[in-house]
């Protein structure tokens, strides 16, 4: 079974139930206009007390759900008409949706904090392989100028066959720098393009 048939049969399952689309499309229903809008435009009520009405049973008969829901109510209301009279909360949370922007708040915050902190670490991490990279090409390219000008001061001395081998020596020795200078300055660059993706 692919994901698309899982789709599709969630789908024509929701067409069959007959409350589905009631629920989320007013023209639907058979709710009249005013009191849809009036209602909340959210399921949020309805999963809080989900917790509530679990602990009155679950998978009860039609006479046994309506029983225990009429149970459910009844505390309910005395709960409101206590905290009328005493001003004592059922819990310590006022219910105000004020606390819930609070918290939304302060989830995304977290988020954005915790992104940030990945992305600096990324960044610091990036930055000490750039400087070892840098040191790296440093250290090349000082070797290649450092042969380049031995081979300068050998051409002054005379034709010799000593002078001849010790220059054969540092063509070789200036054809593996330069090939350390390409290979640090490729690596090099390629630091300082991932440190300008970073950015």
């Amino acid at each position: 079974m692919n994901v698309l048939t899982v789709k599709l049969d969630w789908v024509l399952d929701k067409e069959h139930c007959g409350y589905a689309f009631a629920g989320i499309c007013w023209e639907k229903s058979f709710i009249p206009l005013d009191v849809w809008k009036a209602g909340e435009s959210n399921t949020n009520i309805d999963e809080i007390v989900h917790p509530d009405i679990n602990q009155e049973g679950m998978w009860c008969t039609l006479l046994g759900g309506l029983r225990k829901g009429q149970a459910y109510d009844s505390v309910k209301f005395k709960s409101l008409i206590a905290m009328e009279q005493s001003g004592v909360r059922p819990s310590y949370k006022s219910g105000h949706i004020s606390e819930n922007f609070m918290k939304n708040i302060k989830r995304k915050g977290l988020s954005s904090h915790r992104a940030l902190e990945s992305q600096d670490s990324k960044i610091v991490a990036h930055n000490e392989r750039f400087l070892q990279k840098t040191a790296k090409f440093d250290v090349a390219n000082g070797s290649l100028l450092a042969a380049y000008q031995t081979l300068d001061d050998i051409n002054r001395l005379d034709d010799s066959e000593d002078e001849g081998a010790k220059r054969e020596r540092l063509w070789k020795e200036i054809e593996k720098a330069n090939k350390r200078y390409d290979k640090a300055k490729k690596e090099w660059r390629h630091q300082a393009d991932i440190g300008e993706r970073l950015l």
